[in-house]
């Protein structure tokens, strides 16, 4: 005999509680961990563009220490944003019946982009993440949302 439980509301198509939390979770991780490491990128490209030789082993340590200084920070905001983008692409997966995965892909992405855009609004019009000051660094962050939106598809995909 099976120590779960069945619940008769929830359908055998629909992810759990465990997974949705262990999804978004996953998803923000992932992608504060892309975000950060785009960030550094755009940094170091910048310096590389104005003619600044680099050793690998300085460009290394510069992800590291990106990641351990802005990461936790940047990943607790995508947290938040990322609650709110995979509810609201939940609730629009219940009308559309679009691929799954673009669905919460688009919706990563979006987060990002307003995530940025608000981040940018409340600090006076300046942009404080570096990476994202330039229309090529807002896509790039929109990618690094839409890698968490695919990450939670993938977690929370029904069984």
């Amino acid at each position: 005999m099976s120590a779960l439980v069945k619940v008769p509301y929830l359908e055998p198509r629909r992810a759990t509680w465990r997974r949705l939390v262990m999804g978004w979770l996953l998803a923000s991780i992932a992608a504060g961990f892309l975000s950060s490491l785009a960030n550094s990128y755009v940094n170091l490209s910048g310096l590389v563009a104005l003619g600044v030789d680099i050793p690998f082993n300085t460009k290394l340590e510069q992800y590291i220490k990106d990641y351990k200084g802005v990461g936790p920070i940047l990943t607790l905001l995508i947290a938040i944003g990322m609650a709110i983008a995979m509810s609201v692409a939940g609730i629009i997966r219940l009308k559309v019946k679009a691929l799954r995965s673009i669905v919460y892909m688009l919706a990563g992405a979006a987060c990002m982009v307003v995530m940025f855009v608000l981040m940018e609004q409340a600090f006076f019009g300046t942009p404080i993440i570096q990476g994202a000051r330039t229309a090529n660094g807002l896509v790039v962050q929109a990618l690094c949302g839409a890698m968490g939106g695919w990450v939670f598809a993938g977690v929370t995909r029904p069984k």
